[in-house]
């Protein structure tokens, strides 16, 4: 009888090739509505630090998705500006699947955008331990969406960001996976901002827990 498949294992830390000094984020009087009636966030203003760590939880449809789109320049606000520091590296993980229709394979999506040769970028990818060597030059649209997930994450590990926009990382992954990424998180040296509804995460998760609430990024106590 054929052994069961190593499960796999995230083995790599996030490592932001450049840090900062000063105000890392600077937002003032954000602002964002579905419809003239359905404000998200009205006249919101917070800055960032560069090693700060931000949890916001709170109800669905409160802005929090949002917030982080904006902030990673997906959608516009409606009025307000933020301004990120010139050295800022903002890595972003959506909430959504971003790739479900891509005939790219796993390797040459992960390679997009970057320069080196491909046997290296394979190496690198596979260090990782998200992408199944067998994955590599399958196409991204027939991997399922855990794998999907975990794809989505290796191109963030890639992008050495010393600011990271997380949108509910630990979605579609596996208890075990989730524990590592949290750890991985616990050892970054940049700025965080992360969204959830996990309770054992915004349990244990050291950062600043706050929630969108009147219209403001406001702390609150878990």
């Amino acid at each position: 009888m054929p052994q069961p498949p190593v499960p796999l294992r995230f083995c790599a830390t996030f490592e932001p090739s450049t840090l900062v000094q000063g105000t890392l984020l600077r937002v003032e009087q954000l602002s964002k509505a579905f419809t003239a009636d359905r404000p998200l966030f009205q006249a919101m203003s917070f800055e960032l630090a560069p090693h700060d760590r931000l949890l916001i939880s709170g109800a669905n449809g409160a802005g929090k998705s949002t917030l982080l789109r904006i902030l990673a320049g997906a959608v516009p606000p409606d009025t307000g500006t933020f301004c990120w520091h010139p050295h800022a590296i903002v890595g972003y993980l959506a909430q959504e699947d971003q790739c479900p229709n891509d005939d790219r394979t796993v390797l040459q999506h992960y390679r997009t955008g970057r320069i080196g040769y491909p046997q290296d970028h394979e190496r690198e990818l596979l260090t990782y331990g998200l992408v199944a060597p067998e994955d590599l030059h399958r196409p991204v649209r027939l991997l399922s969406v855990g794998q999907r997930r975990k794809l989505a994450l290796a191109c963030l590990l890639a992008q050495q960001a010393n600011v990271l926009l997380l949108d509910e990382p630990t979605n579609q992954l596996s208890l075990e996976l989730a524990e590592q990424l949290e750890q991985a998180l616990d050892v970054f040296t940049g700025a965080i901002i992360l969204v959830t509804h996990e309770r054992w995460l915004i349990e244990h998760f050291c950062a600043m827990h706050c929630q969108i609430a009147h219209g403001q990024l406001q702390r609150t106590m878990i």
